[in-house]
């Protein structure tokens, strides 16, 4: 019952990590080691697939194996997620109460991603 637990939450939160590429100011990098835990604990065939992905599946598993994360990629993730937040305020949202609500986001996101320690090579 517990690995069926452990594959629901999986499976949710690869599918809010994926929805986290488009969708600004919700994170995709926590939601996919969150994943990537649960399947450690529940499958090894789901957290293989997940860290073989071409997208994310290498920093998956650099993650995995340092507990850090590449330079370069704390870099592009903030700087992707802050033009996505920049292009949703000036263009697609009209109320500052959302806009607000998704610059804290983006700093809340910001600080995380630059909590985890840096690769010190990529």
């Amino acid at each position: 019952m517990i690995k069926l637990i452990y594959i629901f939450l999986g499976v949710l939160l690869v599918a809010l990590g994926f929805i986290g590429i488009l969708v600004p100011g919700l994170p995709t990098t926590p939601f996919l080691l969150l994943a990537s835990g649960c399947f450690l604990k529940s499958s090894q065939r789901l957290h293989s697939w997940l860290i073989n992905q071409k997208l994310f599946g290498k920093y998956l598993k650099s993650f995995q194996e340092t507990s850090s994360i590449p330079k370069g990629i704390k870099i592009l993730s903030i700087t992707m997620m802050w033009i996505m937040i920049f292009c949703s305020i000036c263009f697609f949202i009209k109320s500052l109460l959302i806009k607000i609500l998704l610059i804290i986001c983006g700093i809340t996101g910001s600080i995380v991603i630059l909590s985890f320690r840096t690769l010190k090579k990529e």
